[in-house]
């Protein structure tokens, strides 16, 4: 069994260089992921038709053609990444924003405070059980 991280927050940087909602280290993981499994694909694609254009248009070598490839691939691989990611901690944010401020807005319908609604007193759960709270604790500590 491997031991859970806890959750922090991180602040992503905004492409116009303004912070976004702050994220979690696991949204941020997986933005991060899905930008790069993004990139790989573009990157192998350009590399692939680069060289193949090398090959048969331009009627250049083997070797001349696969240092092309290899080229085109990593540096459009690269750029997409990079704007893949942008994208990506956007829609992160976006999500992000939209349930905070659903679950506040459900919590002021309820007539519950949005501090006590984020701050819960009870006990939380540890290793992985954070959303599990002890309903019966008591205030005297003997729990």
């Amino acid at each position: 069994m491997s031991p859970t991280l806890p959750k922090t927050r991180a602040v992503a940087p905004d492409p116009n260089g303004l912070p976004l909602e702050s994220l979690t280290v696991e949204e941020i993981g997986e933005a991060s992921r899905s930008a790069q499994i993004d990139g790989l694909g573009i990157g192998a694609l350009t590399g692939f038709l680069g060289g193949l254009v090398t090959l048969k248009v331009f009627r250049q070598t083997r070797n001349t053609a696969m240092l092309s490839g290899l080229m085109t691939g990593a540096i459009a691989g690269y750029i997409f990444t990079q704007t893949a990611l942008e994208v990506h901690l956007a829609k992160a944010s976006k999500t992000s924003t939209t349930l905070r401020d659903a679950l506040e807005a459900k919590a002021k319908e309820d007539g519950q405070a949005a501090k006590d609604f984020w701050d819960n007193p009870k006990e939380g759960g540890a290793g992985g059980m954070e959303g599990l709270h002890d309903k019966y604790a008591s205030t005297r500590g003997d729990h």
